[in-house]
């Protein structure tokens, strides 16, 4: 693990479910303004202002789960 990194913020057994145990498939989200991606219960990636969308490539556990959704809905759908 890398120093400074958010890995060294996780419990062992939360870096047991986001190391990964098996070759990672990339996942990739055009992403337009307005809208975000949850990562897991980790992170969120919002892209805002009047801007083209990104592309965003992920690589992660697939015990990690990607939601593309709307900066609106994200507070409620994390709260779930």
């Amino acid at each position: 693990l890398v120093p400074g990194t958010l890995t060294q913020r996780l419990t062992p057994a939360e870096l047991k479910m986001v190391v990964p145990k098996k070759q990672v498939e990339p996942v990739t989200f055009r992403v337009a303004s307005g809208k975000c991606v949850l990562i897991g219960g980790l992170a969120r990636i919002e892209v805002i202002g009047d801007t083209k969308p990104f592309m965003f490539t992920f690589f992660v556990s697939n015990d990690i789960k990607l939601h593309p959704t709307s900066i609106e809905k994200a507070d409620d759908f994390v709260k779930k």
